[in-house]
């Protein structure tokens, strides 16, 4: 008698385990791409490295809805220039980000794999930092800002039983003359 709630147990865990449905978390490594063209400033292009977690809920084998919280690693550009007052003048501007995000994704099932695409709302926090050195001496200055917008997504996957592996590319729809995309791989655990 004390072993029937473990045989129910097994027997749940079994059923969550054949499921294409439910719950996942997981997280993604990869690239982050991030140009300015410099219409408003100076032109920035740079790619630096971006970390997420991730956690969704897959309806059946053809939606889901998943949301996820990122940071990159900082992204630098630095320009040199000559004043006549100042000297030799160096300028680097960085910039990292912290991004959350909710997105609704569709897939084609293909045997073990399935190809997706997605759309999304995402929210940024931006950290920008810039410092001048001449021959004055060194000044910086730093300032949080906010980005929001659509984004949009697109990959495969290979799902083996509880683990998928995922690759996808991401753009986001920055404001200004700003192009972002990410090039991420992620593991997924199912539940």
């Amino acid at each position: 008698m004390r072993r029937l709630p473990v045989l129910f147990l097994l027997c749940g865990l079994a059923a969550v385990a054949q499921a294409q449905d439910g719950g996942y978390l997981g997280v993604s490594i990869g690239s982050f791409d991030y140009s300015e063209s410099g219409d408003s400033g100076l032109p920035i292009s740079d790619s630096a490295g971006a970390y997420r977690l991730l956690g969704g809920y897959q309806f059946n084998e053809n939606y889901a809805i998943e949301a996820g919280w990122g940071t990159t690693e900082d992204l630098k550009e630095t320009f040199r220039f000559l004043d006549p007052f100042f000297g030799d003048v160096s300028l680097t501007i960085g910039y990292d980000y912290e991004i959350s995000m909710v997105r609704f994704l569709a897939f084609a099932p293909l045997s073990s794999m399935s190809i997706f695409g997605g759309a999304g709302y995402y929210d940024a926090t931006i950290n920008f930092s810039a410092r001048i050195e001449d021959n004055s001496g060194v000044a910086t200055f730093a300032e949080e800002l906010g980005d929001d917008g659509a984004m949009v997504v697109g990959g495969i996957q290979f799902e083996r039983d509880r683990i998928t592996l995922r690759g996808e590319y991401e753009w986001l729809d920055a404001e200004g003359d700003v192009d972002a995309t990410t090039l991420s791989f992620a593991v997924l655990f199912r539940f």
